[in-house]
């Protein structure tokens, strides 16, 4: 009997078949996983694993699947990703100077380097170790909450250091003057700086006027303005009382102020206790 179909049209066709049978088997594997993925996804979420939530959605949202699918997904992603909170690491040592080569490590998690970038945790309970070289460890354990932003985690490696306590100097005089406090110098008529306690030897200069050096004290906590206009050589005569346009000293939470004009060597200050305000007496003083 003639056959109806060559041996090789039929065998194509069976091939043809089995291809269409594995290509809609595949599509239907996934479609599952796709499924998978976003089901996995809203339980991870519900156990505060947002982590790993958010790596479900994903492959939900690949374009390997179906677009209903991947529009859901994003969706999900990005209500995750406004709901993650992260952490970022303020690390110091024993001085206060910022330290960059700490390894970081999360709850037992590869250490990170540390840097500037916040770093996406899940909600609740974490342990924060830090690790630096000729360091010991140092841990810290913090609850973020859901939606918490840039917690900010500090750590202080390596035994601390007293610093010598501070005191404040403000200068204040014409914009072309130059301040000079010990061997600190500066342009543009302004000083502030924290000083050390004690005594400090200031100086304000400028061309054409006459220069002002005087001497100042603080004590810790304590800030100390001086706020001057100098005077003209030309018009000086010899000898300079600069003009103090305003003057405040604060210390131990006291504000004493007034408007003088006074040589250095005149100045004499008071005590002043704690919460109260008073007047500093400044004698104008007789030439020399």
């Amino acid at each position: 009997m003639r056959e109806l179909f060559p041996k090789s049209i039929v065998l194509g066709c069976a091939l043809f078949a089995f291809a269409m049978l594995d290509s809609a088997s595949s599509a239907a594997d996934t479609v599952g996983e796709c499924i998978g993925a976003n089901e996995r996804s809203i339980d991870l979420r519900k156990q505060g694993h947002f982590l790993a939530a958010r790596r479900e959605l994903a492959v939900c949202a690949a374009s390997a699947c179906p677009d209903v699918i991947q529009q859901v997904c994003a969706k999900r992603m990005a209500e995750v990703n406004d709901a993650m909170p992260s952490l970022v690491f303020d690390v110091k040592n024993g001085a206060g100077q910022p330290m960059t080569e700490v390894q970081i490590a999360i709850d037992g998690q590869p250490a990170l380097a540390a840097s500037a970038t916040a770093v996406a945790v899940d909600p609740g309970r974490h342990t924060i170790r830090f690790e630096a070289p000729e360091q010991p460890p140092f841990e810290e354990t913090v609850v973020v909450l859901e939606g918490e932003r840039h917690k900010q985690v500090t750590a202080v490696l390596g035994p601390r250091v007293e610093q010598a306590p501070l005191g404040r100097i403000v200068v204040s005089t014409d914009s072309a003057a130059t301040v000079k406090v010990d061997d600190k110098e500066t342009t543009g008529g302004r000083f502030d700086a924290s000083l050390a306690v004690g005594s400090h030897e200031v100086s304000v200069s400028e061309p054409g006027k006459v220069p002002y050096r005087t001497e100042i004290e603080i004590r810790a906590g304590e800030t100390r303005m001086l706020s001057l206009s100098l005077m003209d050589e030309k018009r000086s005569g010899g000898t300079l009382w600069p003009w103090i346009v305003g003057g405040v000293a604060v210390a131990a939470g006291a504000t004493v102020g007034g408007y003088f004009l006074f040589k250095p060597q005149d100045v004499t200050t008071t005590s002043v206790p704690a919460g109260k305000t008073a007047t500093v007496q400044l004698s104008l003083g007789t030439g020399r």
